[in-house]
Parts: structure tokens; sequence; C-alpha cells
């Protein structure tokens, strides 16, 4: 694996996993104040958030892949 390949991969993985962290931190503030996980209304924005988040890190890295893979070396 290429030192460029691990910087896509780093890329593609920062802003999932603050986002799952974000949001497990957020459900256990809440069920530790004595409040359900998620506030009322919010069970369909999170797998959509979830597919934003994820598809457009995989979008960010793969063009970072091709600007880097047009890069004279």
């Amino acid at each position: 694996m290429t030192k460029n390949d691990r910087l896509c991969v780093k890329v593609a993985l920062w802003p999932v996993t603050t986002f799952v962290v974000a949001l497990l931190g957020f459900m256990a503030l809440r069920t530790a104040n004595g409040a359900s996980p998620l506030p009322d209304g919010t069970g369909f924005y999170i797998p959509v958030l979830i597919q934003f988040v994820t598809f457009g890190a995989i979008i960010t890295a793969s063009l970072l892949r091709v600007r880097l893979g047009r890069t004279v070396r």
C-alpha cells in the first residue's frame, strides 16, 4: 500500500468515524439524562445522514486518488 493509498483511506474514514462517534456520544448523553436515545421523529433522518456522510467521504477519497494519480513523480 502506497503513501497515497493510505492518505485516501484516512480521508475516507475520518468523516465517517467522526459522525459515528458523535452520534453515539449524543445518544449516550441523552440516555444518561433519562431521555430516549434519539428525539421523536428523527428515526428517518439518521440513515439518510449516514448515507450522505459515507458517500461524501467515498467521493472525496476517490477524487483525491484521481488528483494524486495525475501528479508527476
